[in-house]
């Protein structure tokens, strides 16, 4: 009888060996809910799986030994436990949330770099000065590819409007320093208000079409990105003036006190500009102030 218990243990020592079994359980967090795509694995093995919809998970064919066992969520502290398998388990996973602080982040604007895969152009501030007679910003922009601009006075200054790629002026998003410039109702730009606007303005950058994701569905046709002027080190004072057809006149004077202590800096601009127009009965007389403060 003893030969036989022998026998019998010497036979059931590979099966024992050989066995697989299924290790299964649900995840959870704290407050009782179930969590889905959670991951759940054994450590240095190929063995995982993810939890449902319902938060359960199934992991089979596992040989017997001993695991560490861990399941990982996005939010939540990773879980970690030693199990021994020598038969089916089925666990009950408590997730403890986490928090993460992060370092400050600073949004400067929605430009497109150097290496952005998108089609754009930058025009710096000399080469703005050298098109800046006093008309508005989209005449100023006419040169630049698949630009179509309008003026209803024909002189450029006055009621304005632009088209990029065949879209109208609702369909372009344009901002300054980042912050939209479109009428929330219409999705218009209206340049009238922004007469001489190109005197204060450091430089801009077109994006054609749809460009960088944050611009939305507005800026179809394309983007207008308008930054102001930077600041500069030493006191100044400009005088700008022009002369041209149809009685056009500008003038314009740009000052500011450079930096104070090495730390704040103030600029202003005023504007005037008087115009008769192409069209009858189209005169404008326009005039702006700008005025910035930094630190």
């Amino acid at each position: 009888m003893r030969y036989l218990n022998v026998l019998l243990l010497i036979l059931f020592i590979p099966i024992y060996a050989n066995a697989q079994f299924v290790i299964e359980g649900h995840v959870r967090n704290e407050k009782g809910e179930s969590l889905s795509f959670t991951t759940v694995f054994l450590e240095e093995t190929s063995l995982a799986a993810s939890t449902d919809d319902k938060g359960n998970f199934n992991i089979s064919n596992v040989p017997a030994g001993t695991y560490k066992l861990k399941a990982t969520f996005i939010g939540y502290q990773a879980y970690t436990e030693t199990i021994i398998v020598a038969s089916d388990l089925n666990l009950d996973i408590v997730l403890k949330g986490e928090i993460y602080l992060l370092d400050r982040i600073e949004i400067q604007g929605n430009r497109v770099g150097d290496a952005g895969p998108f089609t754009k152009q930058d025009l710096n501030k000399k080469e703005l000065q050298k098109e800046n007679l006093g008309q508005d910003v989209p005449v100023i922009l006419q040169w630049t590819p698949s630009m179509v601009v309008t003026s209803d006075a024909g002189a450029g200054i006055g009621y304005t409007g632009l088209r990029l790629r065949g879209s109208d002026q609702t369909r372009i998003n344009v901002t300054i320093n980042g912050v939209p410039l479109n009428d929330a109702e219409s999705q218009n730009v209206f340049w009238v208000d922004l007469p001489d606007m190109v005197s204060s303005v450091n430089n801009i950058q077109i994006q054609r079409g749809v460009g960088t994701s944050t611009n939305g569905a507005g800026a179809f046709g394309g983007t207008v990105s308008i930054n102001t002027a930077d600041v500069r080190v030493n006191p100044y004072i400009d005088l700008a003036t022009s002369l041209g057809s149809f009685n056009t006149k500008k003038i314009g004077v740009n000052l500011g006190t450079g930096l104070i202590n090495n730390r704040y800096c103030l600029d202003a601009r005023y504007s005037l500009i008087k115009s008769d127009g192409y069209v009858d009965r189209a005169t404008s007389e326009l005039s702006s102030y700008f005025f910035s403060a930094s630190r």
